[in-house]
């Protein structure tokens, strides 16, 4: 083999050798995104019953990076086992995160939890939510189950909690 021909030969396989190693970046389109409970949330406050909200939504914006700002969140018709009814309210925000990877985190999540037991009880939570996400345009599913640490309140509220949901993630963003 000539000089010239295992030279053409090398650069040809380095070519092919990097074309198969290399792999493209998620690219997500950038803007606005905003989330839907897919199913009821679900908040389990240690061996009391489950706090079920069957309506939330989050707003916000993401990057072309997957760099997520959600702006809002709100969380409707929540009870406690059915009843008395939880006002559910999100604080602190923005809360920023990542879509990235098939991974999916929310961090610095601050949530209030009043429950209406005839003395209103108010407990206060904090932590970031991580999961999973599938697809690669609108629309993005992502789902979370994180243990979050009490911040505030009296005994009656558990000193954690479990954070469960699945969000529907739609918008010109994605």
């Amino acid at each position: 083999m000539s000089s010239v021909s295992r030279a053409t030969f090398a650069a040809a396989t380095a070519v092919t050798a990097v074309a198969i190693t290399a792999s493209p970046a998620a690219a997500w389109a950038g803007g606005p995104v905003s989330a839907n409970a897919g199913t009821p949330i679900s908040i389990q406050m240690g061996t009391y019953p489950l706090i079920t909200c069957p309506f939330s939504a989050l707003n916000g914006t993401i990057n072309a990076g997957g760099m997520l700002n959600i702006t809002t969140a709100t969380f409707n018709a929540c009870t406690f086992s059915g009843s008395p009814p939880v006002t559910v309210t999100a604080h602190y925000l923005p809360w920023s995160g990542l879509l990235n990877g098939g991974s999916a985190t929310l961090n610095g999540v601050r949530l209030s939890l009043l429950i209406d037991v005839g003395n209103p009880i108010l407990c206060g939570y904090s932590g970031n939510l991580t999961g999973t996400y599938t697809g690669t345009a609108s629309p993005v599913t992502a789902s979370f189950s994180n243990t979050f640490t009490k911040v505030t309140g009296p005994l009656f509220c558990s000193s954690t909690i479990t954070f469960s949901s699945t969000y529907v993630l739609t918008g010109s963003g994605l």
